[in-house]
């Protein structure tokens, strides 16, 4: 009975949140993520139109960190805009159409061009180019997205589809 409770308190002061930053919003966010995409871009965030923001960002400079349409940060992962020897005089930017794999890390300063693949675990230290899957400590160019490969991701992001193993499936 408690739990029901709680859990109900929590639903409606979830939605009482995303009500006040209704500013933030987009009607292109996704419900599930839309109060933390909320939060981030009240923070500073520049974040594109249907982004699954599922990893987190820089806590100390959000404001430096932008994300284009249609990404996939994965889980764990994290985009950082902070550290020694960084001035703080470029922004972190992952571009449209970008897939970033479970606990991945992109050090201060990097781009992430269109298009791109980073695999999970990575420690992205440098630039990459536009579509390339990346992986790796640190992070090399392993080949090019092919072109199955784009479309599908693209099919997959625009139609909110799921990627991996329930993808098969579907």
């Amino acid at each position: 009975m408690i739990h029901r409770i709680r859990s109900s308190a929590r639903r409606f002061n979830e939605r009482w949140e995303l009500f006040r930053l209704r500013g933030y919003t987009s009607p292109e966010d996704l419900p599930t993520l839309a109060l933390k995409i909320a939060r981030q871009r009240r923070l500073g965030t520049v974040i594109g139109s249907r982004c699954r923001l599922i990893g987190r960002i820089d806590p100390l400079n959000p404001h430096l960190v932008q994300i284009g349409d249609f990404c996939v940060i994965g889980g764990e992962s994290i985009l950082l805009a902070h550290g020694p020897g960084f001035d703080g005089s470029t922004r972190s930017v992952v571009e449209d159409y970008v897939y970033i794999g479970y606990r991945v890390t992109v050090l201060p300063g990097v781009r992430i061009g269109k298009g791109s693949i980073v695999g999970a675990g990575a420690i992205v230290t440098r630039d990459v180019p536009e579509g390339k899957v990346v992986a790796g400590n640190p992070a090399r160019i392993l080949r090019d997205v092919t072109s199955e490969e784009a479309a599908d991701m693209k099919h997959r992001m625009h139609n909110n589809l799921y990627f991996g193993k329930e993808a098969a499936i579907s």
